[in-house]
């Protein structure tokens, strides 16, 4: 009786790259039905003890992770394993589908390591100026609240604030009126004193002299009161301002709690730029920071909120596209100090992809370079 020439051990031995592993066993059931043919019994029991092994051995195989990772020029490459000369570097590990389950970020160096160390300090130190300002517009801000419940209000005490001092005005400049007439009369009799040849009385002279004098003291007092109602008006305009400012954000953060945002500024480090200006002296320092407010306000699209002799801040990001700045002085050894800058936009997605592109990380940039070449 003919037998059919056997399947090659090879083939049955290796598996399918599209069914895996199965194909070992349909070999493996093949032999297992050719134990009932005559002749063949033998041969399949010793095939199928190397199937099962090799089965053990294929099922490792493929529950091996894979490795992905770059060389130094960029060169992708495949292992399974991570060459000891690329530890370090940044990988991925893949599963028997070419699945990415893991990823390891390349090991930072000791120079990122000490910039990122760096900009965590200044961050730190500008942090502490920003939350003492905004403790005391905290309480500003209640005191505020406390004392007007609606802008009417405010505009309310303005307007009284100023017309009592222009009825103080109007008093002081009625008295200037009065004096001018009682001059008058004076000036008038002593000219016809002196037509008629007669002198001029001592006590004449003197209250004429007094009376310019209490004239251009009343006079000097009424530029005062002026002024001080342009002060009023100007503090009642900011206060009017910082009402509507709060009345804003309250709104946007009812809004953000009922969409269920988070109101978190995302930190981008954005290669880790550290934006520091070194002065050397008092003159230096002077200078840098009188060139740090005019950086700021050219690249700034958000309003000045504060300028002091430590920190320059504009107003907080509230639109896609706006780019809030901050500038902190950090007092150094002697009269030297750094010059901190950072920025911050909109938490949004919009703002925060904002926040990535170029425009944003030159505003970080140019920053020294501009600062520098204008004070040395």
């Amino acid at each position: 009786m003919l037998q059919r020439p056997l399947t090659t051990m090879s083939a049955c031995l290796i598996p399918s790259p599209r069914l895996g592993g199965g194909r070992i066993l349909v070999r493996a059931v093949g032999c297992f039905l050719a134990l009932y043919a005559p002749g063949r019994r033998a041969v399949c029991l010793a095939q199928m003890a190397l199937l099962l092994i090799f089965a053990s051995s294929s099922h490792e195989v493929l529950a091996q992770r894979l490795y992905k990772y770059r060389d130094a020029n960029g060169q992708v490459y495949y292992s399974d394993r991570i060459p000891a000369d690329q530890s370090k570097r940044g990988r991925e590990e893949l599963n028997s589908q070419g699945v990415t389950v893991k990823t390891v970020e390349q090991a930072k160096s000791a120079e990122q390591l000490a910039r990122e160390a760096q900009l965590a300090a200044l961050r730190a130190e500008q942090q502490r100026l920003k939350e003492r300002f905004l403790a005391e517009r905290r309480a500003k801000d209640r005191v505020l609240l406390r004392t007007f419940n609606n802008e009417e209000e405010l505009i309310g005490r303005r307007d009284s604030r100023i017309d009592a001092i222009e009825i103080i005005i109007q008093i002081t400049q009625g008295n200037i009126n009065q004096l001018n007439r009682r001059y008058l009369e004076l000036q008038k009799a002593a000219a016809e004193m002196e037509l008629s040849g007669r002198p001029v009385p001592k006590d004449t002279v003197v209250e004429m002299t007094e009376i310019l004098g209490q004239v251009a003291d009343n006079e000097a007092y009424i530029d005062s009161q002026r002024r001080e109602q342009d002060e009023v008006r100007r503090k009642f305009a900011d206060d009017l301002a910082r009402f509507r400012e709060i009345r804003e954000e309250r709104r946007l953060l009812a809004l953000e709690a009922a969409r269920g945002l988070k109101e978190q500024q995302q930190e981008k480090e954005q290669d880790t730029v550290v934006s520091v200006v070194d002065c050397r002296d008092a003159d230096e320092c002077s200078k840098a920071w009188a060139l740090a407010q005019l950086y700021v306000r050219e690249r700034a699209t958000t309003r000045f909120q504060l300028i002091t002799d430590t920190i320059i801040m504009t107003a907080p990001a509230r639109k896609p596209d706006d780019l809030s700045i901050t500038v902190s002085k950090i007092p150094g050894s002697g009269a030297s100090a750094q010059l901190f800058l950072d920025v911050e936009c909109d938490p949004s997605p919009q703002g925060q992809a904002f926040c990535s592109d170029g425009t944003v990380t030159s505003a970080r940039a140019d920053f020294k370079g501009y600062v520098e070449s204008r004070i040395r």
